[in-house]
């Protein structure tokens, strides 16, 4: 890392979380069909907006736990939101080896690993937050590993689709 990024690295880490936080809210926005939901997101989206720009620069010598938290409890309704739609009881069966279902699998296994940690990041000391950021590297590692298998898996089923059903439809006199 050059000089300038070890001087400015939690501005950084600041500006990182905004990115991820504004691609993720999209993602939910995309992937969520109720429009209550929806509209929840933008809410978020606008008092998250409001609450990094109050204190997001407030605190440029530590990690800014504030937004973070913030950002994790956020993410962490978006994915409870999506998976109790997704699993609600229905006549068809859910598919969990879907793409999009692994995403928002490991957004959960994020945040949820790296929740506390977040919240109790600025009162920790510089050697305790050495010891306990590794919660947030082993978290980050295994998040990376699961958007990995649902690229892959996503390109697998782009190249090889599944062309039959499992849908029985008893009007069709083909099912009885």
């Amino acid at each position: 890392m050059t000089m300038w990024g070890i001087t400015y690295k939690f501005i950084l880490w600041n500006i990182f979380i905004l990115v991820e936080f504004t691609f993720l809210s999209y993602f939910f926005y995309l992937t969520i069909p109720l429009r209550i939901i929806k509209s929840t997101i933008v809410l978020f989206f606008a008092i998250f907006i409001a609450v990094y720009f109050l204190y997001g620069g407030s605190d440029k010598d530590r990690f800014n736990s504030l937004i973070s938290a913030i950002e994790t409890v956020i993410l962490l309704f978006l994915s409870l939101s999506y998976f109790m739609i997704k699993l609600k009881p229905a006549a068809e069966p859910v598919n969990v080896f879907t793409p999009i279902f692994l995403a928002v699998f490991a957004i959960l296994i994020y945040v949820t690993s790296t929740l506390f940690l977040y919240i109790i990041a600025n009162n920790l000391t510089p050697e305790q937050f050495n010891k306990y950021w590794s919660i947030n590297e082993y978290a980050n590692i295994l998040c990376n590993l699961i958007y990995s298998f649902a690229f892959i898996l996503y390109g697998y089923q782009k190249k090889y689709p599944s062309h039959e059903t499992h849908i029985v439809d008893y009007t069709s006199p083909n099912d009885r």
